[in-house]
């Protein structure tokens, strides 16, 4: 908004000088300086206005498109409508902004000078384009910031997308079941059995397993203890993410092994507990030892879990989003015990997870009928949900990075076409004393290089105060990231560049004949 009104500001700068001769004019036939401000105050707000209405028909449509790109993530988004309370701002940032960015011009263009104007003098002077440059100056600076924004969300969404889930999710259907069936009470292992046999059998499904919980949906946690170190205060034993997986579990989701062994069909209720842990719990709790064999047990409250046999280290998973480290994992095989009553099934398909939706689900319902099937979409549904808020932060700060760098532009194309268009008869007198066009061209682009620097040197400056508010959103890259200000203000120049070269060669190519019978 602020860039838009300055450029507005210029614009009405630049008009109020050519109608210099109208309004001394006027003053000569006896208007007042109040009545005049008031003259064109009224333009201005009447320009205002007319933007604003548009403004709040664009904001119609562009409302509804941000809130069905709105993550679910955040709260009541698809809510989000152009209401009363949201018409009365538009009203009143339209009137503010008209009268305070009208004001400065209508001010200037009031102060003129009778005689100078009436003897043909432009009237403009220096500090008339010591205010256009300066406004100049604030929409780059403004400009600057946004789009550091926007390249700090784009390299932290980079880096988190790099960053090693610890799993695939590729290609994998999920869906929630719950046992409902008096069939398979007191045997929800055989249920869950009996759904993966039937599943496996599907055409286009290379692996199947069942979970107690889905990678970066929601956590379990328990307090883990080592029979051989035992705490004199049970209450202060650290807290592990618990699992219950079925044996093909780390297969489908393609988590590595590190050490050890995985889960087999041996594994049942009638043989020793075992477990898995996760590398960052042998790291914890196993530091410079080896945790094969070691004995651990998790429980909420101490005394009643079973002993449990740790029988391999697998590769650690980002359960709370890539940007958290793992915490500790204790995995536990489902053929030994069902700790829910409902389990997470993961599919790997050989293409598009959701083709295969209706026949999983008929491979549930075929097994029990009565028990419920939901939560059916790719585990990538999940991963993605991770990213939302920042997707979203980035989509934002993208657009309005875009439209300020093209209204930068604007803005530096019209201070340039308007000090061409002041300077006709000057560049004139040059060509026809003998200056190449080279020699135009870059009189022009020095004259814009200054005001280029100057917005960026400011940008720079308050983009190091500015960009501290998106510290939550960022991650592994620092507000102050150098590399994202220096390919910011590269292709910040670049644009302001292109839009000096258009009036710049303009000028280069005036005829000098004409240049001098220009009024």
């Amino acid at each position: 908004l602020l860039i838009a009104c300055a450029n507005v500001a210029n614009l009405l700068l630049a008009r109020a000088t050519g109608r210099a001769r109208e309004i001394a004019v006027r003053s000569a036939i006896g208007a007042g300086r109040g009545r005049i401000v008031l003259l064109l105050l009224t333009e201005s707000l009447l320009m205002a206005l007319a933007g604003g209405a548009l403004g709040v028909l664009l904001g119609y449509g562009g409302t509804r498109a941000l809130a069905s790109l709105a993550p679910a993530q955040i709260p009541r988004a698809q809510m989000a409508h152009v209401d009363g309370a949201v018409l009365a701002f538009a009203l009143a940032a339209t009137v503010l902004a008209g009268l305070l960015f009208g004001l400065a011009p209508a001010w200037r263009a009031s102060r003129v000078d009778l005689n100078r104007t009436m003897k043909g003098s432009d009237g403009g002077g220096r500090t008339h384009n010591a205010l256009r440059n300066g406004l100049a100056v604030t929409e780059i600076a403004l400009a600057f910031v946004l789009a550091v924004g926007a390249g700090l969300m784009a390299r932290t969404f980079w880096r988190l997308t790099s960053v090693d889930a610890g799993y695939d999710p590729r290609r994998v259907l999920t869906l929630t079941t719950n046992v409902s069936s008096p069939r398979y009470e007191g045997n929800l292992i055989g249920y869950y059995r009996d759904a993966l046999d039937r599943l496996r059998a599907v055409p286009g499904i290379e692996g199947v397993a069942m979970s107690s919980l889905i990678p970066m949906d929601y956590t379990q946690r328990r307090q883990f203890y080592r029979a051989d170190r035992p705490l004199a205060n049970e209450a202060d034993a650290p807290f592990a993410d618990e699992f219950s997986v079925s044996t093909d579990y780390f297969r489908v989701m393609r988590i590595p092994l590190k050490r050890g062994r995985l889960f087999t069909e041996q594994d049942t209720a009638t043989t020793p507990r075992v477990a898995l842990i996760g590398e960052s719990c042998a790291r914890a709790q196993f530091r410079g030892e080896d945790p094969i064999g070691k004995h651990i047990r998790l429980e909420g409250r101490a005394g009643t879990a079973p002993w449990m046999t740790v029988a391999g280290v697998v590769g650690d998973v980002r359960q709370d989003g890539l940007d958290h480290a793992a915490d500790m994992q204790v995995y536990m095989p489902l053929n030994q015990e069902a700790i829910i009553g409902y389990y997470r099934m993961m599919a790997r398909t050989a293409g598009e997870p959701m083709r295969l939706e209706r026949a999983v689900r008929n491979a549930f319902l075929a097994v029990d009928a009565g028990s419920p099937v939901y939560h059916v979409k790719p585990l990538e549904a999940y991963f993605s949900g991770r990213l939302a808020d920042r997707t979203f932060a980035l989509a934002l700060l993208g657009l309005l990075g875009g439209l300020a760098m093209v209204l930068a532009a604007v803005g530096i194309y019209g201070v340039i076409s308007y000090s061409v268009a002041q300077r006709t008869r000057e560049i004139g007198i040059r060509m026809a004393l003998g200056a190449a066009r080279r020699e135009v061209l870059t009189l022009i682009l020095r004259q814009a290089l200054p005001l280029i620097g100057a917005g960026l040197a400011i940008g720079f400056t308050a983009s190091l105060v500015l960009t501290r508010w998106l510290g939550t959103l960022l991650f592994e890259v620092a507000p102050a990231d150098p590399a994202t200000s220096v390919a910011v203000a590269v292709l910040l120049a670049s644009v302001a560049l292109a839009a000096t070269a258009i009036p710049a060669r303009r000028a280069a190519s005036l005829d000098p004949m004409a240049a001098l019978r220009s009024e």
